[in-house]
């Protein structure tokens, strides 16, 4: 019912409007989503005053929850821009934007970016709403190249959408939502320095680049353009045989050391890799090349896609005729609460996960005071009804059963308002996966449960740079109104629950990302003889020990039976075996909490040329989440890649 209460209001806020405000949102890049990633909303604002104002995202997230984010913003006259980054876990259609003023409260103006009656077959048309495991591309750029590139990509049937470099998220999770990021001849000039410092911290973390480069030089101060696997020199003509046009615009590129050339069409584009991610250079400016059946374009995307993101083949669109019988015992896939979200691998994670935590059920509360107020009010109720039909029948009424009726009943309320003078008992359990490579930190993905022994309010300290969402919707047999409204607040920095109110035996998770490069905590050397025995040194670089320590290569795993203690470098001579790598007292599909990243990594070390080390950190410091209470369960874990040598 509560469910269906939001749904109603979301429609309703956006009709309650000031005169002088005004305000206009649009979804994700260029009107497309992936499910279950962090998405970019644009709000368009204009106030006749200059004043405090709170935007406020509210839509339902996956099936049981509804979820507020609001980032206080100032309006002005003159219309401005904001970026929302928003976890889109369910329909966009059930998603509002409201602004309200900070001093009274008042709700100013509304829009729903997705709003079915705006739909014309010549208009607005639907926000494209793919699924986790989908192919998202993204482009940005000089927009009439990019405009170009986009209708290049929808004849390869890839999904894209454009975006302005005004537009480009300045956190590195805004580029969740995306596979790939095009950047068609981009003046780097525009692209502030928070924009190119996420760009590159999302390809450490796994993103992929496509780089065009326009005519002018590159900015020497741009760290985008210090990343890239080749020097841009001069500009060019490349002519093209039997095509339209005959020649492109083009620049010189000089690989750098660890560039790999790739061949797309009839030029020499150079790729490296860059963390989990890679960087593409493509010489030639493409947007004017034309395709004249689909699988060219195909073909043209994979070349240069290559090592980034699958291209497939053009589906083609057959009819199967079946029986009835057939269809009653074809399977319709996974069941509503394990397709929302980030997919079913990272859901089935984060649930065996809050399961070791306790926090995947409801937990049976020790209610012995209420079972009191019932007996009592039984007894208050028999003691009369005893009395009466005693004297009915001429016997003495039983007066105590009634005085016992009372005194049960007064018992149970001292019971009750003296538990209520004590402070509830908290729990508070985490977990922490921490990916490195090349020697930098570069993604830390955490997962905490909450629980009270009564109800109670409580004020989260969580870490503001980090980006949080509920990770209820992986639990299982809650109710469906168990988990409604979180609000979270939300800056350029990261997103995070403030408040928070706990219910007795209703846990209540949150799963929390950040993207921010660091230090590593360890370092290795290793190398693998022919008699198959890896050999090297493992050195941990942070102040606590190193637990449980497991490699993966190639060739075969292999656990260490040793410690590595604090600042330490330990040498090793191990045989491999085809044992998986399964973390102690942890679920075996743990590393799944990032299925992308665990992807890529799993295809570095299929190439022979890179090992992952993963270990456990059972004395680090618990990431805080409340100053009023103390987490008393604390995981962390480290994967590590190295390179590898033969």
């Amino acid at each position: 019912m509560r469910t269906a209460i939001l749904i109603a209001t979301l429609w309703i806020l956006p009709l309650t409007t000031s005169a002088q405000t005004t305000l206009k949102a649009t979804f994700g890049w260029g009107n497309s989503v992936r499910r279950g990633c962090w998405t970019p909303i644009f709000v368009t604002l204009a106030d006749q005053q200059t004043r405090s104002i709170i935007l406020h995202i509210h839509g339902l997230y996956g099936v049981d929850t509804a979820l507020e984010i609001h980032q206080r913003v100032v309006a002005e006259p003159q219309p401005k821009n904001f970026c929302v980054l928003y976890p889109v876990n369910s329909d966009p259609s059930k998603i509002a934007v409201t602004a309200t003023d900070e001093q009274t409260g008042q709700t100013l103006a509304g829009d729903i970016p997705q709003n079915p009656s705006d739909f014309s077959p010549a208009g607005h048309v639907p926000i494209v709403n793919l699924a986790p495991e989908d192919t998202l591309v993204g482009i940005s750029g000089d927009i009439t190249e990019a405009l170009k590139i986009h209708e290049q990509l929808s004849d390869a049937n890839l999904h894209n959408g454009v975006l302005t470099t005004l537009e480009l998220p300045a956190n590195a999770v805004g580029y969740e939502g995306i596979n790939a990021l095009i950047l068609a001849a981009p003046n780097l000039h525009d692209l502030d320095d928070a924009q190119q410092k996420s760009i590159v911290a999302w390809i450490a973390a796994g993103g992929n680049l496509l780089f065009i480069p326009d005519t002018d030089d590159l900015p020497a101060d741009s760290q985008l353009a210090n990343d890239l696997p080749c020097d841009v020199g001069g500009n060019q003509l490349i002519s093209l045989p039997t095509t339209d046009p005959s020649t492109l615009n083009a620049r010189s590129l000089t690989p750098h050391a660890d560039a790999q050339a790739i061949q797309v069409r009839e030029w020499t584009a150079y790729t490296a890799r860059r963390g989990l991610g890679r960087i593409t250079v493509l010489p030639a400016d493409i947007s004017p090349l034309h395709f004249l059946q689909a699988p060219d374009a195909v073909t043209f995307w994979r070349s240069a896609f290559a090592e980034m993101i699958s291209v497939p083949d053009i589906p083609v669109i057959t009819a199967m005729d079946i029986t009835n019988q057939q269809e009653d015992i074809m399977r319709s896939g996974p069941t509503i609460r394990d397709s929302i979200g980030r997919g079913s691998r990272e859901t089935f994670a984060i649930r065996n996960l809050l399961d070791t935590q306790g926090a995947a059920h409801p937990i049976p509360s020790n209610d012995w005071h209420g079972t009191l107020l019932m007996l009592a009010g039984v007894c208050l109720l028999l003691g009369p009804l005893d009395s009466i039909l005693l004297m009915r029948l001429g016997q003495p009424p039983r007066h105590w059963l009634t005085v016992a009726g009372r005194l049960g009943l007064v018992s149970s309320h001292a019971a009750d308002w003296a538990s209520s003078l004590g402070s509830a008992n908290i729990q508070i359990h985490a977990f922490r996966l921490i990916d490195q490579i090349d020697n930098n930190t570069i993604a830390a993905t955490d997962v905490i449960s909450l629980e009270s022994s009564r109800a109670t309010s409580m004020s989260l300290s969580l870490d503001s740079d980090e980006f949080w969402e509920p990770a209820n919707q992986a639990s299982q047999n809650f109710s469906p109104d168990d988990f409604v409204d979180d609000s979270e607040h939300e800056d350029q920095h990261g997103c995070r629950p403030e408040t928070l109110e706990l219910t007795p035996g209703l846990p209540k998770s949150f799963r929390g990302q950040s993207l921010i490069p660091g230090p590593a905590n360890l370092s290795a050397n290793l190398s693998l003889r022919a008699d198959g025995h890896l050999i090297g040194k493992i050195t941990n670089n942070s102040p606590t020990p190193l637990t449980d320590v497991q490699i993966a290569t190639s060739s075969g795993n292999c656990r260490l039976s040793q410690s590595i203690p604090p600042s330490a470098e330990i040498e090793i001579d191990q045989s491999l075996s085809s044992d998986a790598i399964a973390p102690a007292s942890l679920p075996a599909d743990i590393l799944n909490i990032t299925p992308y990243r665990t992807d890529r990594i799993t295809a570095l070390i299929a190439s022979g040329d890179f090992a992952s080390i993963v270990c456990q950190c059972p004395q680090a410091p618990a990431i805080r989440v409340a100053d009023v209470a103390q987490v008393q369960s604390n995981n962390e874990l480290v994967r590590a890649v190295v390179p590898i040598s033969k």
